[in-house]
């Protein structure tokens, strides 16, 4: 599957997986900016919100939750796509709160090819 250029912000602090996130992106074709502070990527976003196709964030980070950070972007950009992922991705309690600010959640951990249909569903 290649894509035609996208261009997806990525963050999440864990430095393994935003490594791996990007590698798979990048060999299939995506452009990725990718960052482990969310502060910083609302820097990034707020410069380059019209040239980013899609944003996926991790939800528990230490400086700022994925929700909060989703929710900053959505205030610049309110039609952003936005994939959150998490190991807690599936709690019932959360799934509203999910659905109003996320396009969709991933569970942690996830296939490779799970994440690039999920991707392909909105970068078509």
């Amino acid at each position: 599957m290649q894509s035609n250029s996208q261009h997806i912000l990525l963050i999440d602090d864990d430095t393994n997986v935003r490594n791996i996130i990007t590698s798979i992106l990048e060999f299939n074709g995506y452009r990725v900016t990718a960052l482990h502070a969310p502060r910083k990527a609302l820097q990034v976003y707020r410069k380059n919100h019209k040239v980013i196709d899609l944003v996926i964030t991790d939800l528990h980070m230490p400086e700022m939750t994925g929700i909060d950070f989703a929710r900053k972007i959505r205030q610049i950009s309110s039609d952003q796509i936005i994939l959150g992922m998490s190991a807690f991705a599936k709690e019932k309690q959360r799934q509203k709160e999910y659905n109003d600010i996320f396009n969709e959640m991933l569970p942690k951990p996830f296939k490779s090819q799970e994440l690039l249909q999920r991707i392909k569903k909105y970068l078509t």
